[in-house]
This record gives structure tokens, C-alpha cells and sequence, in this order.
């Protein structure tokens, strides 16, 4: 799942010297993600939230109306779009 990937990926970043990942930097983040399967949990308290959904219309509108309807008002939404120029 999300959490073995995110962990596997800290790992990468200190095997490959990322910049402060080998002085604890990419294990304190790591500490402050949560994960859920549950929308509403997910960003009940979010300040920002980035969908990456694939890039269908329908799916897009969907997902939106979703997040609109359980997210803070004061939420930002952004997408994180996979389509190349």
C-alpha cells in the first residue's frame, strides 16, 4: 500500500544522499503522514488537498463534488495532472 511505497521511497532518498534525508529529515516527514481509505477522514482537517485522478472529465467532476462535500470550506484544491504537453 501508500505506506510500504512511502517508506521504500525514504529509503531511496538517503541511499541516494538526498539532501538532509540521512540526517532524519525523510523519517520525521514520514511520521507526519496519515493515510485512510475513508474521503472523509482523509480531509476532514486538510489545509490543502491535491487529487490525482485520471484525466477524464467525468471522474474529475465526481471526485470534486466528493471532496466539496466532506472537506473544510477553507480547503484548496489542486490536481496533480498525469497528461504530458
Amino acid at each position: 500500500g501508500a505506506k510500504e511505497r512511502f517508506t521504500k521511497l525514504v529509503e531511496t532518498y538517503k541511499a541516494e544522499a538526498v539532501a538532509g534525508a540521512n540526517e532524519g529529515k525523510a523519517d520525521q516527514a514520514l511520521t507526519r503522514l496519515s493515510y485512510s481509505s475513508d474521503l472523509a477522514d482523509a480531509v476532514r482537517d486538510a489545509d490543502l488537498v491535491i487529487e490525482a485522478v485520471p484525466e477524464a472529465l467525468a471522474i474529475k467532476q465526481q471526485t470534486y463534488e466528493k471532496l466539496a462535500a466532506v472537506a473544510p470550506e477553507s480547503a484548496i484544491f489542486a490536481t496533480n495532472s498525469s497528461t504530458g504537453a
